[in-house]
């Protein structure tokens, strides 16, 4: 009814979930106030020296607990993130000092009476248990609270909130902080000492990732080094480990040296060696990200890293599995034609697919190809600079799958056999198989189911090159 009454299109999705918990949130606080207000009448006319020091420990506890979240710290976070546990905790200490009071007045010879003791500690105990109730729901309701007041109330519009691991992060960003935990950083990194440093934007292309060309300068103005920064928002620190756990290995890449890797207030920060180089300019971008590809082709991962990625991480022949097959073929129904008929094809020909693909050795793929991610050093040489989200697939995979770019990949397969000899027994066709099953992966993620289905007659046409009894030595 009250969603009715305010009037509004729809806010977000979920809402009406969200409008139903916020209003049992609402009605068990209320409820819990006045039950809580309840017993403090009942225990006012029954035992009013308990009600004393039950309010006398509520109030020191709320404002040693206040004290300590001014402190910040661990408790700080608790506090905001579960208050309920800390409130639990707290309740608990509270029943049992007024439990050995009553007990005490016991002993001392001036107890109250026995059905009033026990009605007291009835009433005690699950006043205790509502105060944490009521902490939880009034906690639900505050980070709820935009929300909650665009849904309920007619003159009130949708806000987005700031979050906290945003607010944080931007703080590090304004000029008041930036340049202090910059120099923090730096001063260990940097082999001279420094007296102070120079910030510039360096635009990286990733959502909350900040990168910063920083020059340092010593105490005569002359400077000593310079360095690219790189800092990671928490929503982003499994990113910031993937990429450390790349460059701090002993792979030779194409991109600046890593010299550090720390950590600011909770969030990831990495250091790296600035070379002389430039952006590359937007109409050459295209032809730079293919000689990215064409580089990591030839690039032989560390076995320590392709042991931790295949632990870690299902292979393309596991992502590939029945139920993508199954709702493949529900499309291909409905757009009936030779699809059905095709993805039938495909699911009887899955194992044959996904062994050659098992056979295939990996080879490092990057998706983060943005413009602005392209450096080009003096010396002409092409490096990244954003690793995040780097993985380890078959051979082929990641290579643009128009006709005419494939055919150039049997080309850049001969050139990495040069320098890689895990490459020298891979035939093109499986490499170009490779390369349509990564990129129907992609357009089954993306739900582009029609695309997807225009695929499997050119993979079904790959698989038919070669003799299913021949083998790849990887």
């Amino acid at each position: 009814m009250l969603l009715e009454r305010s009037q509004k299109i729809a806010l977000f999705e979920n809402q009406e979930d969200v409008a139903t918990r916020g209003y049992q949130r609402y009605s068990r606080s209320l409820a819990g106030s006045v039950f809580l207000f309840l017993v403090a009448i009942v225990m006012a006319w029954l035992y009013p020296e308990l009600l004393a020091v039950l309010v006398g420990y509520i109030v020191a506890a709320f404002v040693f607990l206040t004290m300590l979240y001014g402190k910040g710290g661990k408790l700080k976070e608790s506090l905001d993130e579960a208050p309920g546990r800390i409130i639990t905790n707290a309740t608990s200490i509270g029943f049992l000092l007024t439990f050995g009071f009553m007990v005490g007045q016991f002993l001392l010879g001036n107890p109250p009476g026995l059905l009033v003791a026990i009605i007291s500690l009835i009433l005690m105990r699950q006043g205790f248990s509502r105060i944490t109730g009521l902490v939880n729901d009034l906690k639900g309701l505050y980070a709820q609270r935009f929300k909650l007041n665009a849904l309920f109330f007619h003159g009130h519009v949708l806000v987005n909130e700031a979050k906290k691991h945003e607010t944080n992060f931007w703080s590090l960003l304004q000029s008041s902080q930036r340049e202090q935990w910059i120099y923090d950083v730096l001063k260990d990194v940097v082999s001279q000492p420094i007296e102070k440093v120079k910030v510039h934007w360096w635009q990286l292309g990733g959502q909350d990732v900040a990168a910063f060309r920083v020059k340092s300068f010593d105490h005569e103005g002359t400077q000593v080094a310079e360095n690219l920064v790189k800092l990671f928002n928490t929503n982003r620190s499994s990113l910031a480990k993937h990429e450390a756990t790349l460059l701090s290995g002993n792979t030779p890449l194409p991109t600046l040296p890593l010299l550090s890797v720390d950590e600011i207030e909770g969030l990831h920060c990495h250091v790296f060696e600035w070379v002389p180089a430039k952006k590359v300019p937007q109409k050459q971008v295209k032809a730079a990200r293919q000689q990215m590809i064409e580089m990591l082709l030839s690039i032989e991962p560390e076995k320590n890293l392709v042991s931790q990625f295949k632990r870690s991480r299902p292979p393309l022949w596991q992502r590939v599995d029945d139920r993508m097959l199954e709702r493949l073929r529900t499309v291909a129904e409905m757009l009936g034609g030779e699809h059905t008929s095709q993805v039938q094809l495909f699911g009887e020909q899955q194992d044959a697919i996904m062994s050659r693909l098992r056979e295939l050795p990996l080879t490092l793929v990057n998706p983060d190809l943005r413009p602005n991610a392209f450096l080009k050093a003096e010396n002409g040489e092409l490096l990244m600079t954003h690793w995040g989200r780097w993985s380890l697939e078959p051979v082929g995979a990641n290579w643009p799958v128009q006709p005419r770019q494939l055919e150039q990949l049997a080309c850049a397969l001969k050139e990495a056999k040069a320098s890689r000899r895990a490459l020298r027994d891979v035939r093109s066709e499986d490499a170009c198989l490779a390369a349509l099953m990564f990129m129907l992966e992609k357009l089954y993620a993306r739900q582009d189911f029609v695309e997807a289905l225009k695929l499997i007659p050119r993979i079904l046409t790959y698989l038919n090159m070669r003799p299913q009894s021949s083998k790849v030595t990887a």
